[in-house]
């Protein structure tokens, strides 16, 4: 979903801004005054924002994209040791931020979702000829690359807004399934498209 191999295609301009805008919309309800006010300025910002933005910058060195969304990636006219530098820089900008909000359980859900995120690129990364025809490998992928942190950001929103745990559950299971419907989609009319 992000990156999307040599080119960096993504879900259009407006791709990256699918991530955050689905995470409070579904959440919003969750939160009411001040915990919403929280979340937006934030956590949204720390989550999305920058932890995003640094996830972008390492997918395109590791899919040697020249492109994002049609503009040259900072790996292709900066060169790569400065892109990892900007992504590493706004990564430890979010952790430091994550670590204010003083909730240990939100900062744990978090690096979580950054540790999947490296197992999912790894998962990409070696991918066998076996393994590529598998929806359960390329499902286990996409919760790794994308699912873990939309869906721990909506428990993580629900968790600073107070609620219970079986609210925060269920934000979970919004986040993660928001991604399974996003991806069936985007599935479905890619394999429009190429009927066509």
């Amino acid at each position: 979903m992000s990156g999307c191999g040599k080119g960096g295609k993504g879900l259009g301009k407006g791709g990256a801004l699918v991530h955050p805008y689905s995470v409070l919309g579904g959440c919003q309800g969750l939160m009411k005054g001040i915990a919403l006010r929280l979340a937006r300025r934030g956590f949204h910002a720390v989550t999305f924002d920058m932890r995003g933005v640094a996830s972008l910058l390492h997918d395109d060195i590791l899919d040697d994209a020249d492109t994002r969304r049609g503009i040259g990636s900072l790996n292709f006219v900066m060169g790569n040791k400065l892109a990892v530098l900007a992504g590493d820089f706004l990564l430890s900008r979010a952790c430091v931020a994550l670590a204010s909000l003083n909730n240990t359980e939100v900062v744990s859900l978090l690096a979580t979702a950054v540790e999947h995120l490296v197992t999912g690129e790894t998962m990409q990364m070696t991918i066998t000829s076996e393994q590529r025809c598998s929806m359960e490998y390329y499902l286990q992928k996409t919760y790794c690359k994308t699912a873990s942190l939309i869906s721990k950001s909506c428990k993580a929103i629900a968790l600073l807004a107070g609620q219970t745990t079986e609210v925060s559950m269920l934000a979970y299971e919004y986040g993660k399934n928001l991604v399974c419907n996003i991806l069936l989609m985007y599935v479905l009319s890619a394999s429009c498209l190429h009927a066509s």
